[in-house]
């Protein structure tokens, strides 16, 4: 067994699948999980839910696990899932689906090794599976059962010796022999200079924003060292932010919070504040993390926090939009007062910011053209009142930027077409995350979910997700990512 790039995998240890058959499983699971945690490696927990219409339902008229509390983990575990590395929903047998798949590769796991129930269904469809896929299965026989009862466990493990070999059917005692080998191995002597691993600091936060400020301050606050890379100037997005009404502490502009903030993490001691930097490549493997910066020096931590936030979104990647292929306007967040004053702004989109800049300059004489597809008709609900908005509902807008004027070709959604003139074009269409090259796993809109990266790579602020776009939760998110790399190194080198 590969024991440092394998996985445990806990099968459906759920109160619907717990019974007199299956109810001694319970202990065992649980110490197995307890060693395997205390090793610092990662554990995943899988539930499955039988949804209505499922074949279940269909081919056996089988009706139960679809809810709480039968779909609950077991009382003994519940803490342990709570901590694990990712619980995964299923609907069916097998633990790979499409989700699981893209964290194990994410994740570099070779070995996948299997307990729970059932023994002759869930774990070894999971097995066969991890089996065809490359991966190297084990199955621990007597962390396992059936809540069908005994002679259908051992029935499990006969077809298990049949699909993945005799050898890969192992009992917990072996495990825990490839555990104490691993830590052995793996937990440096402090007083050992031949054995100690050294990197430039103790985490690396990328990105000085919110979530990266509080970040680098949290980890100072448990002792950490940080280093905190920032291409441009701390918290630069935050000062264009005219008017804050969800956040704490009384301030109530973005250059307010932005220069306390700032002026917290000068006055930081243990952090170190790399401006003027891009991070062009981020690698994490067994023991640390490698961040290249764009004067092609690396920086070494056990940990990473990546926060570097969205930017906006340009005309050439809206569907709706035609414009010059370099053709880049700013975001209507960042017009300073005296830029609009008198003018007519064409504001391509009717996302939020549009709401925002009217409430941050409730006096300006400024007139906007808003043009924006049907999937923003929800967010000018908040506008369509105001007397200097103009809402323009179209399928589609063609730009052409001519000198100082600019004008557009609208198609409406009744097919009509119009011709706009505006003094100046500003973007609202949406953002899109900003991600250096590496070791990152990305859902389809460019976002990294946390829960998906490899576990030294952690996820802060905007970058987690579309929904979570808040400086109140980007703070928050910070926080607690230099939290989670302090109790794992901790974790790893065997202290309380």
């Amino acid at each position: 067994m590969d024991i440092g790039h394998a996985a445990l995998v806990v099968i459906d240890m759920q109160n619907g699948f717990v019974n007199r058959h299956s109810r001694h499983a319970v202990a065992a699971v649980t110490d197995l999980v307890t060693r395997w945690s205390a090793s610092g490696l990662p554990v995943v927990f899988t539930r499955y839910f039988n949804h209505p219409g499922s074949p279940y339902e269909q081919f056996f008229g089988w009706h139960r696990l679809q809810g709480p509390p039968e779909t609950d983990i077991v009382a003994e575990l519940t803490d342990h899932a709570a901590d694990a590395y990712r619980v995964l929903d299923k609907p069916g047998y097998t633990f790979l689906t499409a989700e699981a798949a893209a964290l194990v590769r994410a994740a570099g796991w070779t070995d996948l090794v299997f307990c729970g129930v059932a023994t002759e269904s869930c774990v070894l469809k999971s097995a066969a599976d991890a089996f065809e896929q490359g991966y190297t299965p084990w199955i621990i026989t007597d962390a396992c059962a059936s809540d069908a009862g005994p002679a259908v466990h051992d029935a499990g493990l006969l077809v298990a010796r049949r699909l993945v070999g005799e050898g890969q059917l192992i009992t917990a005692d072996l495990v825990t022999r490839h555990l104490d080998a691993h830590d052995r191995a793996t937990v440096p002597d402090r007083n050992d200079p031949s054995r100690r691993t050294d990197t430039d600091t103790d985490l690396i936060v990328i990105g000085g924003g919110p979530a990266g400020c509080a970040a680098a301050r949290m980890a100072a606050s448990v002792g950490m060292r940080s280093v905190l890379v920032e291409q441009d100037t701390l918290c630069h997005t935050l000062r264009r932010i005219r008017v804050l009404a969800n956040v704490l502490g009384g301030h109530t502009s973005g250059p307010d919070l932005a220069d306390a903030l700032t002026t917290d993490l000068r006055n930081t001691d243990l952090c170190r504040i790399e401006l003027g930097c891009r991070v062009t490549e981020i690698r994490a493997g067994d023991d640390h993390v490698t961040v290249t910066l764009d004067t092609g020096s690396p920086l070494t931590a056990p940990y990473a926090i990546l926060a570097t936030g969205v930017g906006p979104l340009q005309p050439r990647e809206a569907p709706w939009i035609t414009a010059p292929p370099d053709l880049a306007p700013p975001p209507l967040w960042q017009v300073e007062p005296g830029e609009t004053e008198g003018r007519t702004l064409l504001v391509l989109g009717g996302d939020r910011p549009v709401g925002t800049f009217l409430r941050a300059h409730p006096t300006t004489a400024t007139r906007l053209l808003v043009a924006y597809p049907q999937d923003d008709d929800y967010k000018v609900e908040e506008i369509q009142q105001d007397p200097r908005v103009t809402l323009l509902p179209v399928d589609h807008l063609t730009l052409h930027p001519r000198g100082a004027a600019h004008t557009a070709e609208t198609v409406g959604r009744d097919g009509t077409r119009k011709t706009l003139t505006a003094d100046a074009v500003f973007l609202s269409i949406g953002s899109a995350p900003t991600t250096p090259p590496g070791d990152l796993v990305r859902d389809t809109a460019g976002y990294c979910p946390p829960s998906h990266q490899h576990p030294r790579v952690l996820i802060a602020g905007d970058l987690r997700s579309a929904r979570y776009q808040r400086i109140m939760t980007a703070m928050g998110s910070g926080g607690e990512a230099a939290l989670h790399a302090y109790y794992a190194a901790r974790e790893m080198l065997g202290t309380d």
